[in-house]
């Protein structure tokens, strides 16, 4: 920035604060630094800090999303479970009549209109 060291180094550091986000300049003001070389160290924790920040709150935001996921399984699997110990109700079938044409017997339904009969 100022390489000659020509400018006061309040107005460096504060050239440097200016030019950062505003989140890291607003954290790094509270931190009082006094020199540039000490602005910078501080400013790098601050931004590895957000960065961890971020990370532990998308991790926690998967870990939710997660357990909602395992929650709706979990219900999914109890209704079936549920579903299965129930007595099954099997619907009463009727037997097939044999059909009788010229006294014999065939399996299937009269058509009707002269069609013949219908091999079920």
């Amino acid at each position: 920035m100022d390489e000659r060291r020509t400018m006061p180094a309040d107005s460096v550091l504060a050239d440097f604060m200016s030019g950062l986000d505003p989140n890291i300049s607003m954290l790094l003001y509270g931190l009082a630094s006094t020199n540039l070389d000490e602005a910078i160290i501080k400013a790098k924790m601050i931004k590895m800090g957000q960065k961890n920040v971020l990370g532990t709150i998308q991790i926690n935001v998967k870990m939710t999303q997660l357990e909602t996921e395992n929650q709706v399984f979990q219900q999914q699997l109890a209704w079936k479970q549920a579903i299965k110990s129930q007595p099954q109700v099997q619907p009463q079938s009727q037997p097939q009549q044999p059909f009788q044409q010229n006294n014999t017997q065939r399996f299937g339904r009269w058509r009707g209109q002269g069609r013949g009969r219908n091999p079920d």
